[in-house]
């Protein structure tokens, strides 16, 4: 465990037995919604995933696109807070592990993947894993067909700040485009790869903003209704965390730490409106 990992969960512990992490809760005047991303799920890590499902379910209520589309519309009527459980890069052991215990708990699952063959021939993130790793995509069909989200998450994985305007298209357009074909069901969510400050641009929201009806970034924020359906932060989580550590995040102890470029996603986000 590297040094910030381990003086969060210190001080996840020290709040829990002081009872102050449950402190946020209770200035919080309205429900809101909190996004989760995990990626990698190991079986050796599913004990304490299926805690962290089973902490979820019994204080949260899990949303899908229909209920995002809701909450933001301020049609969310539930004395609990909302939260979206996403995964990244479509990892074969979200499949194994995750699924079930999401279904277990009835929550919902929303798999972020990349178009070019990460699915198909298991080639992912540069061809540094193989088809062990990766869903192929009649699980991806049968995860859809079961009620979660399939939303995208580029072609090739790519930065996309560094990324050209004529790849972008390729990228965020045509990635969409395949991901459709292959599964038989629209996407309408696309989570944006890195959670750098400089991982995306102006055009690349822009087109995000064209081609998607919701667009996640990886600053937190809690979301409340008539948020920018554009601008949703999600925090980072491990599978291999205590429920205290999931808890700390979730209340928002550490959000200051992303104020500068979450500010700077939205002012990019605003600017993006006037491109041609």
């Amino acid at each position: 465990m590297n040094i910030k990992k381990h003086f969060q969960a210190i001080c996840a512990e020290f709040l829990s037995k002081t009872k102050l992490l449950y402190l946020p809760t209770l200035f919080s005047e309205t429900p809101a919604l909190r996004v989760i991303n995990y990626h990698w799920t190991p079986e050796e890590e599913s004990t304490t995933l299926e805690k962290q499902f089973k902490f979820i379910s019994e204080n949260y209520v899990s949303l899908d696109e229909h209920g995002l589309r809701a909450f933001l519309r301020g049609e969310y009527h539930k004395t609990k807070n909302a939260i979206i459980i996403s995964f990244d890069d479509g990892f074969l052991n979200n499949w194994e592990i995750g699924v079930p215990l999401l279904e277990k708990y009835r929550l919902v699952g929303w798999f972020f993947v990349i178009g070019n063959g990460g699915f198909a021939d298991g080639r992912l993130l540069g061809g540094n894993l193989n088809n062990n790793y990766c869903m192929n995509w009649n699980q991806l069909r049968e995860v859809r067909s079961r009620g979660h989200v399939i939303g995208c998450h580029t072609m090739n994985h790519v930065d996309l700040g560094k990324t050209n305007l004529f790849k972008l298209g390729s990228e965020l357009i045509d990635s969409r485009l395949l991901i459709e074909s292959k599964i038989g069901h629209p996407v309408s969510s696309f989570a944006y790869p890195y959670g750098t400050a400089r991982s995306f641009s102006k055009t690349s929201i822009k087109m995000v903003r064209n081609n998607y009806e919701f667009g996640f970034h990886n600053f937190p924020i809690p979301i409340k209704k008539d948020h920018h359906p554009h601008a949703l932060g999600r925090i980072c989580v491990e599978s291999g965390w205590t429920t205290d550590i999931l808890q700390f995040r979730l209340n928002g102890f550490l959000d200051v730490r992303y104020r500068k470029p979450r500010n700077n996603f939205f002012k990019m986000l605003k600017e993006s409106a006037a491109l041609s």
